[in-house]
């Protein structure tokens, strides 16, 4: 009899830790092969699986009760049919619905000699209530669905944190085991026993999923959601609005997309794949590590699509699917030699919404570093994102004069919401502009209004005029040449007494002649050190003066 165990949890929660422990201190002799359907996660180390002589099998294009149905019961026969193993673990997506992982292990027709031993579910003490919140679809369905719910990270959690966390999860689940002690503490052998001994209520959460799924005939759980459903989800959560204004940018050019292909309108389109959890984690994930690294400007090379064809949520479509070759108009592609997709809608959406199409490495650019992200797909090229991380300096290499040809978009407003005009700014911002701003003015007759102004690649003009029609309005725009001069910038990390500091450089013939420490650094110094604000950033200029 072959046992099947599902660990389910949110990124971070402590499932792989959890999947270690087991392995090592519980089934260590046994034939176990682990599934993992790792989309937008951090797997487990293969390393450490292949030590311990545990088979490895890998599902990385969708979710297990989404595109992979077909493929997961496949998947599942192939498993026992090569391994024979005693037991499987299977690592769900961290949002990835455990009714669905459960029904779907319930439809792949394995016959008498394999069980769904146990549904377990990881939770952060610390932050159930968050995800009770931002994510209380996917989360709740995780905890209604487990037997056993092991709460992870009590040793630093507060007590009455952890009080909090059990009184919410038995809002949802009565019946199921819940585990505070923390992991350290308890033996793997130990952890599976009251995993195990969770089993009358695993038969009756089971029965529940398999009518639930009779009644609705899989109407596919993900949520479909619309533009204003995601917009919705990153206003709730905690995240600053000039992140929120990225992220809704990247949305919108997918919805439009969307739009154009199905042949309706932004607000009538539903998104599916990209209607995910996952999804959004990634887009704002994405910003979020460009805001952490400073990066104010992105260049993309041409984008391999790759071809051929791929599953979606609307059948079979040709690579690149609609949306992706939607997206990709006025940005510099190419098919490719590997026959599979390469290209996905989302990251065509973060390309078309945050960057500037290149044919080649910028005139002036100056790498400092350099990045790789490896994929987990086999293909006949190497399989990896490359990316540059440097300063492009403002004198261009084909004049060797330090002032550059620029544009100024502007427009005047004097009808429209100013709370809209932040959000205008952080849009064109987000699109690519290299500055942009307001100016208070008075129109005819008096009347107080706005100037819009965008200053940008005359490359970028036509998107960015474009945005100030659909967001602004404005029924003009104004453009003209401007001589932007500009000094070599660079960043130095400079130490104070109270720690260090970031300070961005200004040079001129080869001396610096501007220093400005980084308001964030300074700032966090002050708050821990309990000094005034004004004493680090003084300290900061004065260490600057030395590099």
């Amino acid at each position: 009899m072959t046992k099947i165990d599902i660990v389910s949890g949110f990124l971070g929660a402590g499932k792989t830790t959890l999947i270690k422990k087991l392995l090592k201190e519980a089934l260590a002799g046994t034939q176990t092969v682990l599934i993992e359907n790792e989309f937008g996660e951090i797997g487990i180390d293969g390393g450490f699986l292949k030590d311990a002589g545990i088979e490895i099998k890998e599902m990385n294009s969708g979710c297990i009760c989404c595109s992979l149905v077909g493929d997961f019961g496949t998947s599942l026969k192939e498993v026992l049919n090569t391994y024979h193993p005693d037991r499987i673990l299977i690592e769900p997506s961290g949002v990835g619905k455990l009714s669905d992982v459960m029904k779907a292990v319930q439809n792949a027709g394995l016959g008498t000699e394999v069980e769904l031993n146990s549904a377990v579910a990881v939770v952060d003490a610390s932050k159930c209530k968050m995800y009770i919140k931002n994510f209380g679809e996917f989360f709740i369905n995780q905890i209604e669905h487990a037997g056993t719910i092991i709460l992870s990270r009590t040793d630093v959690a507060s007590e009455e944190k952890v009080k909090q966390a059990v009184e919410l999860i038995r809002e949802h689940n009565e019946k199921a085991t819940i585990i505070t002690t923390p992991l350290a503490q308890l033996e793997g052998k130990e952890i599976l026993a009251a995993i195990e001994g969770a089993k009358d209520l695993e038969a009756e959460l089971m029965e529940q999923v398999k009518a639930m799924h009779d009644e609705h005939e899989h109407h596919h759980h993900h949520m479909h959601r619309n533009l204003h459903d995601i917009e919705a989800i990153l206003d709730a959560s905690d995240l600053d609005a000039g992140v929120i204004a990225r992220a809704k940018a990247v949305f919108l050019e997918i919805a439009k997309a969307e739009a154009k292909v199905h042949g309706t309108t932004v607000e009538e389109i539903h998104f599916h794949e990209v209607g995910a959890i996952d999804t959004i984690l990634d887009v704002v994930g994405n910003i979020l590590a460009l805001r952490y690294l400073k990066i104010e400007k992105i260049f993309t090379a041409p984008v391999c699509t790759g071809y051929g064809f791929v599953q979606c949520a609307h059948g079979l479509m040709p690579v690149p699917a609609p949306a992706t070759a939607e997206l990709l108009q006025d940005l510099p592609h190419y098919r490719g030699t590997v026959d599979k997709e390469m290209t996905t809608p989302t990251g065509a959406a973060l390309l078309k919404a945050l960057a500037s199409p290149v044919k080649d490495i910028p005139k002036g650019f100056v790498g400092k570093t350099t990045g790789y992200g490896a994929g987990t797909r086999d293909v006949s090229i190497p399989n990896v994102l490359r990316i540059n991380v440097g300063e492009l300096s403002a004198i261009t290499q084909e004049e060797g004069i330090p002032a550059k040809a620029m544009l100024v978009l502007e427009c005047n407003i004097d009808d429209m919401n100013p709370q809209i005009m932040p959000y205008v700014i952080d849009r064109l911002l987000a699109a690519g502009a290299a500055d942009a701003w307001m100016q208070p003015i008075i129109m005819k007759k008096g009347r107080p209004a706005e100037m819009i102004k965008v200053l940008c690649q005359p490359a970028d003009r036509d998107r960015l005029t474009r945005l100030l029609f659909e967001e602004t309005t404005t029924l003009g725009v104004r453009c003209y040449f401007v001589q932007r001069t500009a000094l070599e910038r660079r960043w130095e990390m400079v130490q104070t007494e109270w720690g260090p500091v970031r300070v961005k450089v200004g040079v001129l013939d080869g001396r610096q002649v501007n220093a400005v420490p980084e308001f964030e650094d300074c700032r966090v110094l002050a708050e821990k050190a309990g000094v005034p604000l004004k004493f680090v950033e003084y300290a900061a200029l004065q260490a600057a003066k030395k590099v």
